[in-house]
C-alpha cells in the first residue's frame, strides 16, 4: 500500500474514531443507568472493538493494548450486568477518556502513543478489576467443566480400586456436549443438505448466514469473525474440488480479500457483510440440494446448470440464499469529500446566483425598454427564470451536504452532565429533543462551546443543592431539557431548568460594582433588564469562584460565540421556577442568500431581509412626532413605533428632513419611504430615501464589517453596485 493510500485510510480512521468517542460516552452514560440493555452494551462493545481494529491497523499497538483491555472488561459485564456498580461505570469512563486522549496525541501528529504514568497505572488497575471481575464471573458451562475436573481428580485416586470407565466415558460425552454448549454449535439434524461435490456444507452455511444477518446490526467480535471465517474457508474449499472455470477468479478474490482482513485486522461489519453474501450468492447456484425432512436419504435436486441455475426437482423451487436465507443488508453507499472542495463549489453556485440576478436586472431593463422582437424577450424571460430555479436547487443541495445534525453536539453532553453533576454533587436528569435538527458543520465548534457553556451555568448555580430542592417542595433530582429545532432558516436551541430561577437583585447590585448602572439606574431597571447583565463580562449571579463557573465570563463569551455566527440569544428567569436561554443561529454562513428589498439611503444600497419587513408606506408629516424620552415616533393606525433614520445611524452625508413640520412639506424629490419592520418582540420603522427593487441576494463576508453594528454583511445587487445586507435585530433607535 502507498504512502499516500495508507494517509487516506489514516484520515478516515481518525474522522470515524472522532466520532465514535462521542457516540461511546453517550452509551457510557445509558449503561450506568440500565447496566443489563443489550442495545447498550452491545454497541459500547462495536465502538471499543473498532477502535481496537484500526489502531491495530495503522501500527498504534498501546491504543490498541488499552482498547483491547477495555474490551475484555466490557465482555464481562455484558456476560454479568449485574455486576456493573459506579466503580465499574468509573473504569470504564476513565477507559474513554483515556482512549480520546491517545487519541488526540495521533491527531496533534504523535504516532508513537508511549504510555504517560497516569495511562500505565490505569492499565494496571484495569487488568487488576478485570481479574477480580472474571473471579466472580462463573456461567453454568464453567462451573460444569470444574465439577468434572474435580470428579476426574477423584477417579483417579481412585482408580485402584474401582473400575470408572463408564463414568469417564459419559464425562467425555459431557465434556464435548459443554464444549458445543458453550460455542452454541450443537448438532441438529437439517431437514434440508447443501452438497458442495462430496462435501456437505450445510452447517457452514447456516451459521454463515447467521453471522451476516448478525453484522447488519453491529460488527462481529474478533471471535465470531474467527468462525466465519474458518466456515468461509471450508466452503471454499468445497467449492475449490467442483474445479469450474467460471468460479476460480471469485474464489481466488474471496481468498484474498480474506487475507487482507486478516492481516489488516478489519471489522467484520455491513461492508464486509455485504461482499460475502454476494460470494456465498454465486456458489449456491452449484450446490446440490438434499430434501431429508430429518433421514437424509432422497436427493431431489442434481448438480446446477453451467449458467449458475439449481435445477428444480419434483416441482421444488431453487431456494437462493439472497431472497430467503439472508435479510437485504440496505448498506447506504457514502462518499468523503474534502470540506474545502465543497467551500469551493459553493462559491462558484455564489457567483452563480449574482449572475442570476444580473440577468434579472438585464431583464427588467429589456422589458422596459425593448419595442421590437417581444418573442425573443419571452424566451429570454423563460429560460432566466429555468436558469434561476436550477440554480437555487443546486444551492439547496450543496448546503445540505454541508449541514449536520445537532445530535453531533448533543452526544457528549450527557458525560458533560453526568460528570458536573457528580463533581458538585447534584442529581441531575438531562432531556434533549430534537437531536435531528440541523446547522453548518462549520458552525458546530463555536456552537458546542456556547451550549456548553450554558449547561454548565445550570448545573452549577441554577439548579439547587438537594437539600434546597426537598425544601422547597420539587423533586430531588433537578431537570435541564435542550430542545433543537430548525425553523424559517435558522436553528433554535432552548436550554431549561426547573431551578432558583436569576436573582434580578443581585445582578442589580454586581452591574453598580462594575461600574455599568449607577444605584439610581440599576434600581430603574426592570427584572427582564436586569437579567440581560448576565452578558456583560465579569457579571455572575454565583455566590462563589468554582472549578466549574462562577468568574462571570461564561454568558458573556457565549453572546459574543453567537453574534459571531449572526445569531442572537434570549434569557427569561422566574425566581423559583427556572431559567430558559433560547440561541437562535442561521443554518449556514457560509453561502447565505435571502430575499431582500433594496433600498437607497444617502446614494448607499442596503438590503433588508424580506422576512423582517411587516409594511412599507409613504410619509405624511403629520404621522410623524417626537416623543420625549423616546425621540421621533410614527403613528401607523393609531400605534406608536419608534422612528430610525437610517442615514443618521450610519452617519451618511446628505440633508436631514424635517419629519415633524407642523405646516411645512417634506423637499420634493426627498419625500422619503418609511419601512416597518419586525425587531425582536418590538416594530421599528426605518426612514430610508427609496425602494429601488425585491431581488434574491447573496451575503458575502467582508473584512471590518464585522465589527460595524447592525450589518450583516456585503452583497453585490444586481445592477452591478454593492450594497450592505442589515442585521435589523441589531438595530436600536
Amino acid at each position: 500500500m502507498s504512502a499516500d493510500e495508507m494517509q487516506q485510510f489514516l484520515d478516515i480512521f481518525l474522522q470515524e474514531s472522532s466520532d465514535r468517542f462521542d457516540e461511546l460516552n453517550t452509551d457510557l452514560v445509558k449503561l450506568e443507568t440500565a447496566p443489563s440493555d443489550e442495545g447498550v452494551l452491545y454497541s459500547i462493545l462495536r465502538h471499543v472493538h473498532s477502535i481496537k481494529g484500526s489502531a491495530g491497523m495503522f501500527g498504534f499497538d498501546n491504543l490498541k493494548r488499552v482498547a483491547h483491555r477495555m474490551e475484555d472488561l466490557m465482555e464481562l459485564a455484558h456476560a454479568t450486568p449485574e455486576r456493573v456498580n459506579r466503580s465499574i461505570m468509573d473504569i470504564l469512563f476513565e477507559g474513554a477518556d483515556i482512549l480520546q486522549g491517545m487519541f488526540s496525541r495521533i491527531t496533534e501528529g504523535n504516532h508513537s502513543t508511549e504510555l504517560t504514568h497516569h495511562e500505565n497505572a490505569f492499565l494496571e488497575h484495569l487488568d487488576e478489576t478485570i481479574l477480580h471481575f472474571g473471579s466472580g464471573g462463573n456461567t453454568l458451562e464453567s462451573l460444569s467443566q470444574k465439577i468434572l475436573d474435580e470428579v476426574e481428580d477423584l477417579l483417579d485416586a481412585l482408580e485402584e480400586q474401582w473400575d470408572s470407565s463408564a463414568l469417564r466415558e459419559t464425562m467425555a460425552q459431557m465434556r464435548k456436549f459443554l464444549s458445543k454448549t458453550e460455542s452454541g454449535e450443537q448438532e441438529t439434524v437439517p431437514d434440508r443438505l447443501y452438497l458442495l461435490g462430496e462435501q456437505d456444507v450445510t452447517g457452514a452455511l447456516e451459521r454463515l448466514q447467521k453471522r451476516i444477518a448478525h453484522a447488519e446490526h453491529e460488527a462481529l467480535s474478533d471471535e465470531e469473525s474467527v468462525r466465519f471465517f474458518e466456515d468461509m474457508t471450508h466452503v471454499l474449499d468445497a467449492a475449490d474440488q467442483l474445479q469450474l472455470l467460471s468460479m476460480a477468479d471469485m474464489l481466488g478474490e474471496a481468498r484474498e480479500s480474506m487475507k487482507m482482513f486478516s492481516q489488516l485486522d478489519l471489522d467484520f461489519d455491513q461492508l464486509q457483510a455485504e461482499y460475502f453474501k454476494e460470494i456465498i450468492n454465486e456458489i449456491m447456484p452449484n450446490c446440490q440440494v438434499l430434501e431429508t425432512h430429518g433421514d437424509p436419504v432422497a436427493v431431489i435436486s442434481a448438480k446446477a446448470a453451467a449458467k449458475g441455475e439449481i435445477i428444480p426437482i419434483a416441482g421444488e423451487p431453487a431456494t437462493d440464499i439472497s431472497d430467503s436465507a439472508l435479510p437485504s443488508l440496505g448498506i447506504r453507499k457514502t462518499v468523503r469529500i474534502e470540506e474545502n472542495k465543497i467551500d469551493a463549489f459553493l462559491d462558484s453556485v455564489g457567483e452563480m446566483i449574482i449572475l442570476g440576478e444580473a440577468f434579472n436586472y438585464l431583464e427588467k431593463r429589456l422589458s422596459a425598454s425593448v419595442t421590437g422582437n417581444l418573442d425573443l424577450l419571452r424566451e429570454f424571460r423563460t429560460t432566466n427564470s429555468t436558469f434561476g430555479t436550477q440554480i437555487f436547487a443546486l444551492q439547496d443541495a450543496l448546503m445540505n451536504v454541508r449541514r449536520v445534525e445537532v445530535r453531533n453536539i448533543t452526544g457528549s453532553l450527557n458525560r458533560l452532565v453526568r460528570d458536573t453533576a457528580r463533581e458538585l454533587g447534584k442529581e441531575v436528569k438531562f432531556i434533549v429533543d430534537g437531536e435531528s435538527a440541523v446547522v453548518d458543520k462549520s458552525m458546530l465548534d463555536d456552537l458546542n462551546t456556547s451550549i456548553v457553556h450554558v449547561v454548565r451555568n445550570a448545573i452549577d448555580h441554577g439548579l439547587e443543592s438537594g437539600d434546597e430542592r426537598v425544601q422547597s417542595g420539587k423533586p430531588l433530582a433537578g431537570r435541564i431539557e435542550l430542545n433543537a429545532k430548525n425553523e424559517d432558516g435558522f436553528l433554535f436551541i432552548e436550554v431549561s431548568d426547573d431551578g432558583r430561577g436569576i436573582n434580578a437583585d443581585r445582578l442589580r447590585a454586581k452591574a453598580v460594582e462594575h461600574g455599568l448602572h449607577s444605584p439610581e439606574s440599576a434600581r430603574a431597571l426592570t427584572d427582564q433588564e436586569a437579567i440581560q447583565l448576565v452578558f456583560h463580562n465579569g457579571v455572575s449571579t454565583a455566590q462563589a469562584v468554582s472549578d466549574v463557573s462562577g468568574r462571570g465570563v461564561g454568558m458573556s463569551a457565549v453572546a459574543e460565540n453567537i453574534r459571531k455566527m449572526s445569531g442572537s440569544i434570549e434569557i427569561s428567569s422566574v425566581p423559583g421556577k427556572g431559567t430558559s436561554i433560547t440561541l437562535k443561529i442561521p443554518l449556514s454562513i457560509m453561502l447565505s442568500v435571502i430575499d431582500g428589498l433594496v433600498v437607497k439611503c444617502s446614494d448607499t444600497g442596503f438590503v433588508i431581509p424580506i422576512r423582517h419587513v411587516v409594511e412599507s408606506f409613504h410619509p405624511e408629516p403629520g404621522q410623524f412626532h417626537t416623543v420625549q424620552g423616546k425621540g421621533e415616533c410614527v403613528v401607523l393606525r393609531g400605534e406608536l413605533h419608534p422612528l430610525l433614520r437610517l442615514g443618521d445611524y450610519f452617519r451618511l452625508p446628505g440633508k436631514r428632513i424635517n419629519l415633524a413640520a407642523e405646516n411645512g412639506t417634506l423637499e420634493p424629490g426627498r419625500e422619503g419611504v418609511g419601512i416597518l419592520v419586525q425587531n425582536g418582540n418590538e416594530d421599528v420603522c426605518l426612514f430610508v430615501d427609496s425602494i429601488i427593487d425585491h431581488q434574491q441576494v447573496v451575503i458575502k463576508k467582508v473584512e471590518g464589517l464585522e465589527k460595524l453594528p447592525g450589518i450583516l454583511g456585503g452583497c453585490l445587487l444586481g445592477d452591478g453596485t454593492i450594497g450592505l445586507v442589515l442585521n435589523v435585530e441589531d438595530i436600536t433607535p
